[in-house]
C-alpha cells in the first residue's frame, strides 16, 4: 500500500533532501555524456601514441532522452573526428539561442553544416587537439549546452522584465518539459513524466511529497509541486499538456530571480 511504501522510503528521502552524513549515500549523475567524452579521450591518447596506428572511427549511440549522436572519421584522415547530435528538440531549442551559445561554448570547433542525419556536428583533430585537458568532458556537454538555450533565455526574460513564451519541449515521445515567466520576479519549470508501472506513480507521490514537507522546514529554496493525471493551472490550453495528462505526472518547481542567478546550466 501506499502507507507502507511512504514508512519504507521517507527516512531515505528525508535524508537526501536534508543533506546526507556520508556522500556514498546519494548518487550523483552527470549531466556529460560519458560514452563521448570516453571515446573523445582515447582517441586523443591514441593519437599522442607514435607507437599505434590510428583507426578509422564510426561510433553511433543514443541516451535515455532519445538524443542519437555519431563519432565518425575516414581511412583518409582518421585524427579528424566528426562529433554529431540529432534530437527532436534540437530546433526547438535553437528558436532560443542554441547555436549561439554553442558558438560561444565550442567557436571554430562548430560546424556550419551537419553531418548528413544530423542536427549539428562539431569537428576535432585529436592529432593536434590543443592544450586544454577538459576538452573531452566540454564536448560531452553537447546536449546539455543544448538544452541550456531556453533557460537562459527564460531566466534573462525574468530579469529584464521582456516579454517571454512559454517554452514547450517535447523532447520524448510521451514527455514534456514547459518553461514559462509568470512575472518580472519569478518563473516555472514543468516536467511532463511518463510513469510505465502503478508501483512508479506512488514511488513519485511519496518522494515528491517530501521535497513538499521539507520546504516547509527550509528557507530560500524552490516550491515543489507533483500532480499526477491533472496538468497544473500554468499549463492550461496547452494540447500537449492536456493529451499527457491523462497519463502522465507534473513536477512544478517554482523560481524566483535569486535562483536563476544562482542556476548553473
Amino acid at each position: 500500500s501506499e502507507m507502507c511504501i511512504r514508512d519504507r522510503y521517507q527516512r531515505r528521502v528525508r535524508g537526501c533532501i536534508e543533506g546526507p552524513r556520508k556522500r556514498d549515500t546519494m548518487i550523483l549523475l552527470d549531466y556529460n555524456n560519458r560514452i563521448l567524452q570516453e571515446t573523445i579521450q582515447q582517441k586523443i591518447e591514441r593519437a599522442q601514441d607514435t607507437t599505434e596506428k590510428l583507426e578509422p572511427t564510426d561510433v553511433v549511440f543514443a541516451d535515455f532522452d532519445g538524443v542519437k549522436f555519431s563519432i565518425l572519421s575516414d581511412a583518409n584522415k582518421p585524427s579528424l573526428l566528426s562529433i554529431s547530435l540529432t534530437w527532436r528538440a534540437y530546433l526547438d531549442c535553437v528558436k532560443y539561442g542554441a547555436t549561439d551559445l554553442l558558438k560561444k561554448q565550442y567557436g571554430s570547433l562548430l560546424q556550419g553544416s551537419a553531418q548528413s542525419g544530423f542536427d549539428v556536428t562539431l569537428q576535432l583533430d585529436v592529432a593536434n587537439p590543443g592544450s586544454d585537458k577538459e576538452l573531452p568532458n566540454k564536448l560531452s556537454l553537447l546536449k546539455r549546452h543544448i538544452l541550456a538555450a531556453p533557460f537562459y533565455s527564460l531566466f534573462d526574460a525574468v530579469e529584464k522584465d521582456t516579454k517571454f513564451d512559454m517554452v514547450s519541449l517535447e523532447y520524448r515521445d510521451d514527455e514534456a518539459l514547459y518553461l514559462k515567466k509568470i512575472d518580472k520576479e519569478s518563473c516555472i519549470v514543468i516536467f511532463s513524466i511518463s510513469f510505465k508501472d502503478a508501483d512508479d506513480v506512488v514511488f513519485a507521490k511519496v518522494f515528491l511529497q517530501e521535497f513538499q514537507d521539507a520546504r516547509k522546514a527550509l528557507r530560500g529554496v524552490p516550491a515543489v509541486t507533483y500532480s499526477q493525471k491533472e496538468a497544473p493551472g500554468e499549463l492550461k490550453g496547452v494540447k500537449s499538456a492536456e493529451r499527457l495528462s491523462q497519463t502522465n505526472g507534473f513536477v512544478s518547481f517554482g523560481l524566483f530571480i535569486c535562483f536563476s542567478n544562482s542556476f548553473v546550466f
